[in-house]
């Protein structure tokens, strides 16, 4: 796919809901304020679902950008709607509570112009460090990054658009849209650099906190994880042996988690038990040997007889109770 040189170099695109005023706003203000030119960025914000029109709220930052109102709340059929607008060369997903770091970010935006990346995977950050320093990968495949590191959250990818081809989020998902996507995205990039730079800053107050979701809700996202995992595994099967082997690691990082979000939502041993069966029939039970860290082969270990799954369970209770 030939390269529109008059497009912008990226596109910002925001999903946004109900989140207190002002909120959205500083989101894109945190875009305005990085180098590129007005023409050089195009900034388009998704309303999800919110009660008002939002846009009437934005004064002048209004003209600075595109604005579609959904009437849906699927976070994935609003980014969906962003990527078919984008024109940029490329994309940042983003969310209204989210907040680029100036410094860092243009670190980022230099690695696309100056160094050839097709793909830039950075970190989150609470707050912005004026006098960091920041340290890249060499250049890799996504396949290689796969091996190497667990996939982040959406909005700690810049990316190539032309990558997308027909790939998009999972409109059937509620919940668990881009840890399907991402996978699926990287494994397209040939380019792909790390860096340290934490250029994005999340959780800013009024974003949707999962660790208030009620019981149903999280049983919900349990299942729509489970999916994924589905999903993922289908795609890696008609994969080429490197791939297959990158993706079918990813998704034992997320069988992890799944045993995690399972016992702690439930705290139930025979639910725990019924979903580790499913798992089982993945081929993801008892969970892969591989070298996730610490954390990962403790799940791994204790969850593969009945003894340590109940101390697991207990343990995890008490976690999730405290915290």
């Amino acid at each position: 796919m030939n390269e529109n040189i008059n497009a912008p170099l990226v596109s910002f695109i925001i999903t946004a809901g109900d989140e207190p005023e002002g909120t959205l706003a500083e989101c894109i203000e945190s875009i305005t304020a990085l180098s590129p030119a007005q023409q050089e960025r195009e900034i388009i914000v998704v309303d999800c679902g919110s009660e008002t029109c939002m846009v009437d709220n934005l004064g002048p930052l209004r003209d600075l950008i595109v604005y579609v109102r959904l009437a849906t709340h699927r976070l994935s059929e609003a980014r969906n709607m962003g990527l078919r607008i984008a024109s940029g060369q490329f994309v940042q997903i983003m969310e209204a509570g989210d907040r680029l770091c100036q410094a860092p970010y243009e670190h980022c935006l230099d690695l696309i112009r100056y160094e050839g990346a097709d793909v830039v995977a950075f970190r989150e950050g609470k707050k912005e460090d004026k006098e960091a320093v920041f340290k890249d990968s060499e250049k890799m495949s996504g396949t290689g990054y796969m091996k190497q590191y667990v996939t982040g959250p959406v909005d700690t990818y810049l990316f190539k658009r032309s990558m997308l081809g027909t790939l998009q989020f999972n409109t059937h998902r509620d919940y668990a849209d881009e840890e399907e996507f991402i996978p699926q995205l990287l494994l397209r990039s040939e380019e792909l650099i790390v860096t340290t730079a934490e250029a994005c800053r999340t959780g800013i107050p009024g974003d949707g906190d999962e660790a208030s979701a009620d019981k149903r809700t999280k049983i919900k996202q349990i299942e729509e994880s489970l999916k994924t995992i589905v999903h993922l595994q289908r795609v890696a099967d008609t994969l080429p042996y490197r791939d297959n082997l990158a993706l079918k690691r990813q998704t034992a990082w997320l069988a992890m988690e799944f045993i995690e979000d399972v016992i702690t939502a439930s705290r139930s041993y025979s639910f725990t038990t019924k979903k580790l069966e499913e798992l089982r029939d993945l081929s993801l039970y008892p969970l892969p040997d591989y070298d996730y860290g610490s954390h990962y082969s403790w799940i791994r270990r204790l969850s593969k007889n009945s003894i340590g799954l109940r101390l697991l369970i207990m343990t995890l209770r008490r976690k999730n109770y405290y915290n």
